[in-house]
């Protein structure tokens, strides 16, 4: 949470230096979107997940765009638990792995009415349930921009990928990194 009342000092420092000029060219983005964990751990399973977020664009009618915001995830998986002894059976355990980033995305945009974008970026992530509580994420995605009435939606196809470790239990016999790919719709406010 402390990431979060960061966020607006972020914003003015990055708006300041230009003056009301970008502040026209401001767009605000709601998102939401599906994940899959991708892991290449065999014993889990079920690895899926939601997410959703609030980005801003700026220089919106640009070719390059900045893309700042707020977003949450979360990601729910099964694995085989190991039993206690030698005759124990194995038991199927249930885990989540969710964390807020503020990503901090380069937008490409093509010209048109229906733009193809391209974004990459790095995230400051804030893990809720990791072993580090946080650390730098890298982000990308291709999607379109397309229009609807006066605003816009944008549809996009991500990677997020997450250096942290995720453990399942308390003795870290399953681990893995939380990173995963995606498809998020959102709505572009653009009144």
């Amino acid at each position: 949470m402390k990431l979060l009342l960061h966020l607006p000092l972020f914003l003015f420092i990055t708006v300041f230096p230009f003056g009301s000029n970008i502040l026209a060219q401001i767009v605000p983005e709601l998102e939401i979107s599906g994940t899959f964990l991708t892991t290449n751990n065999a014993n889990f399973k079920g690895k899926g997940g939601v997410g959703a977020g609030i980005n801003v664009s700026f220089f919106d009618d640009k070719r390059f765009n900045l893309v700042v915001g707020v977003n949450f995830a979360v990601n729910s998986f099964w694995t085989n638990q190991a039993g206690g002894g030698k005759y124990e059976p194995t038991t199927e355990g249930k885990g989540t792995a969710s964390s807020i980033f503020l990503p901090i995305l380069l937008r490409y945009n093509t010209s048109g009415t229906t733009k193809f974008i391209a974004e990459l970026g790095p995230a400051l992530e804030g893990a809720l349930n990791y072993h580090k509580s946080y650390f730098i994420a890298g982000h990308g995605a291709v999607g379109v921009r397309f229009p609807v009435g006066k605003d816009e939606m944008i549809a996009k196809a991500f990677y997020h990928y997450t250096p942290g470790v995720v453990s399942t239990d308390e003795m870290n016999r399953f681990q893995f990194n939380a990173s995963y790919i995606g498809l998020s719709v959102g709505y572009r406010i653009k009144r």
